[in-house]
């Protein structure tokens, strides 16, 4: 009778470990949104400073030209074998963070949806779509609101099946009105 009890805890353990890690995932993700994306559009100030004190290093110039494409910018890594995260600030264009998330992405979310449209987030859902992804779909959601005296406008798009630094990705811009 012992052992199946042994198992059992054992797998608890693991999945304990799992979720922490998930949640760690998540808020880590938060805080390249929120004190990294969000901070630099408020403020206007670099990214840079923010990636140095979460140990994010530069990418590669290879690396950095994928997430950028044709846009002209920084990008910053925080290497994480199970839940990396990518911070992107374009010279003429929105802030963005990218992730990915091994697991279900149904916590993820609900805790970034909680943060951009929640009790205090500033911030109102105006649209959500999706469009197919290779063999999958892409959900998008747009938020409009005010922080701190500006107009953001935040793009959170979500590919479950993707298996690359594109399962997650938050874009922060400035609305011009």
């Amino acid at each position: 009778m012992r052992a199946p009890a042994a198992v059992l805890f054992a797998w608890f353990a693991m999945a304990g470990s799992a979720f922490a890690d998930e949640a760690e995932a998540t808020d880590r993700l938060l805080d390249f949104v929120s004190n990294g994306c969000i901070q630099s559009v408020i403020t206007g100030a670099p990214v840079k400073d923010f990636a140095a004190a979460r140990q994010a290093r530069p990418a590669d110039e290879k690396f950095a030209g994928a997430v950028l494409g044709k846009d002209k910018g920084t990008v910053y890594l925080k290497d994480d074998p199970l839940y990396p995260v990518v911070l992107a600030e374009r010279a003429d264009g929105p802030c963005t963070v990218n992730a990915m998330f091994p697991s279900d992405l149904a916590a993820m979310i609900a805790a970034v949806e909680d943060f951009i449209a929640g009790p205090g987030g500033g911030l109102y859902p105006v649209r959500t779509f999706e469009e197919q992804a290779g063999s999958g779909w892409t959900t998008h959601r747009i938020y409009l609101g005010r922080r701190r005296g500006k107009n953001l406008t935040v793009l959170f798009s979500t590919t479950p099946g993707a298996t690359t630094i594109d399962q997650v990705m938050v874009a922060v811009a400035e609305t011009k009105q």
